[in-house]
């Protein structure tokens, strides 16, 4: 969809959890906005070489972070993100 409205950017850090400086590449993560009672997945993002992924143009509001895929040999974080 389209809209009107301040616009602004989430930005995500993926590190070991072992070792928080070692930045990871290849993990995905899905952008939901919630709405009322709606929640709807609006995006997702991988992380790049540095283990960050970026998400731009976003309507102001309320969001949440979910990680959908892991890097290779790492586990998937299933923790939420608002």
């Amino acid at each position: 969809g389209t809209g009107s409205g301040e616009r602004g950017s989430l930005t995500v850090k993926k590190v070991d959890a072992s070792n928080n400086t070692l930045l990871l590449s290849g993990a995905e993560f899905d952008l939901f906005r919630k709405s009322g009672q709606s929640v709807d997945r609006i995006n997702t993002v991988a992380t790049n070489e540095n283990g960050i992924a970026q998400f731009t143009g976003l309507l102001k509001g309320e969001y949440i972070v979910k990680e959908s895929k892991a890097p290779a040999g790492y586990v998937l974080n299933t923790e939420e993100f608002r």
